[in-house]
């Protein structure tokens, strides 16, 4: 009798010792919030890419998540501005629906294939910068032109500022720079330029540059094209 209740009392005591220990346990001594759903909470995030209308970020994968949740939020405890959360499989975020020149805080949840989810997690915060003041809006990036293929090069006027623009064909890393409109485009009168390269053009590293007429130093390039 005494052995069977020295084993009870063993295993009282393993159990209690057990729900101290218990980190999905708010009554422990080791609770930790992120694992209130029995599941971690996302961490350690990383931003791969932000600009004035894109954000695109990831996070170290939770062993015990199926997918998650992430939300956007202004203030870090404030009300999210998606509604539902946006639910992605992989520990990777691409958002487009954000604004310019804003401070945005992401939270994100993950969920287990039972439907248990983690506390949110700490928030993320991401800063977008401003409208750029000019934007080329093509070509954009990967395109294979042929000689004597007509480009149209087009761009974007953002700042009231800018009244003329010149266009420049940039290539071997800007050691060779053509300028290739025939003067300064009023920005009344286009926001494209027709232009069609020759031979002397050809090459796998070529990029439109935009620039204010009056300011060099105002401008925006394309990504890279290939002219052959």
């Amino acid at each position: 009798m005494k052995a069977t209740i020295a084993a009870w009392v063993l295993v009282l005591f393993s159990c209690a010792a057990l729900e101290r220990d218990n980190p999905a346990d708010p009554g422990s001594d080791a609770y930790d919030p992120g694992l209130a759903g029995g599941i971690p909470a996302p961490s350690t995030f990383r931003e791969i890419a932000v600009t004035y209308d894109y954000v695109n970020f990831e996070w170290d994968p939770v062993a015990e998540a199926d997918h998650y949740e992430v939300t956007r939020h202004r203030q870090p405890d404030g009300p999210s501005e998606i509604d539902p959360p946006f639910v992605t499989g992989q520990p990777h975020m691409e958002d487009n629906g954000v604004e310019p020149g804003v401070q945005y805080y992401y939270r994100v949840v993950s969920v287990a294939s039972g439907g248990q989810g983690s506390e949110p997690s700490e928030p993320f915060p991401v800063k977008t910068p401003p409208t750029p003041a000019l934007l080329v809006v093509y070509p954009a990036g990967g395109e294979i032109l042929a000689v004597g293929e007509p480009l149209n090069i087009r761009w974007k006027v953002n700042a009231p500022g800018i009244s003329a623009v010149g266009v420049q064909l940039i290539r071997e890393d800007g050691l060779e720079i053509n300028d290739i409109a025939p003067g300064p485009i009023q920005r009344q009168d286009s926001t494209n330029f027709v232009w069609t390269p020759t031979a002397v053009h050809k090459g796998p590293d070529c990029k439109v540059n935009v620039y204010d007429h009056a300011d060099e130093g105002v401008h925006a390039m394309s990504p890279f094209f290939e002219i052959k």
